[in-house]
């Protein structure tokens, strides 16, 4: 967790970032992002592969370290399922930033079509994580 640092404001600019990505939403409608439904479920390392030259960083690393760091959410998630969970939120060096930045650049883009293909593998296992972890009713930070 990122903690505030005294300030002008009384946060960091890397904490708003990181709670508050929209600045460069362009507050547009877009169809709905199909297409990873068809596709074959696959480890967390094979789904992210085309993702390291978009990123222009390996995400190896960062793989490795959500599969050590998940806790167990759920009883019915696989560890990748967890660890994809894990990847998505976790923050990454300030220059590369985390793997939900460069989704949601991908998911605002005027490219939007095109760009999307990459990412529908890892897309399809962070989904499927997600709809299996169980409903809460209580804040979620």
């Amino acid at each position: 967790m990122i903690l505030p640092r005294r300030g002008t404001d009384g946060l960091d600019f890397v904490m708003k970032q990181r709670y508050s990505d929209i600045d460069g939403e362009r507050m547009k409608l877009f169809d709905p992002v199909e297409g990873y439904q068809k596709l074959l479920l696959l480890s967390l390392e094979e789904s992210v592969t085309s993702q390291s030259t978009l990123i222009k960083r390996r995400v190896g690393r960062q793989v490795w370290m959500a599969k050590e760091n998940r806790q167990d959410l759920c009883d019915s998630l696989t560890q990748d399922e967890a660890a994809a969970i894990c990847l998505y939120t976790m923050e990454w060096k300030a220059s590369y930033r985390g793997l939900y930045y460069h989704l949601n650049q991908t998911l605002r883009s005027k490219e939007r079509a095109q760009r999307i293909k990459v990412w529908l593998p890892c897309l399809k296992l962070v989904v499927i994580a997600l709809y299996k972890l169980p409903s809460v009713k209580q804040a979620v930070w």
